[in-house]
């Protein structure tokens, strides 16, 4: 009887892991409608909000549409020191 009670509790204990983690994912972003905050060819586009603060990725303006940029280098080979 008592290792069932152990199994039952671990198992219960383990659902509300599983609610948390979850929970935590779904309501770690709060989606907004994107927006970019910007200059004449470089800005940020703005998809949501965390914790109250803005979350968004760069972007550049070509031929007259805002795409994202990668950070890094073009060069194939560089490596980071």
């Amino acid at each position: 009887m008592r290792r069932w009670l152990l199994v039952v509790t671990l198992w219960v204990l383990s659902l509300f892991m599983v609610a948390g983690l979850v929970y935590a994912q779904v309501y770690a972003t709060n989606p907004v409608t994107p927006k970019v905050v910007a200059g004449p060819d470089f800005g940020i586009r703005i998809d949501g909000e965390q914790n109250g603060v803005p979350v968004g990725l760069p972007v550049v303006k070509i031929n007259g549409q805002w795409v994202t940029v990668k950070i890094g280098t073009s060069d194939p080979k560089a490596t980071l020191r």
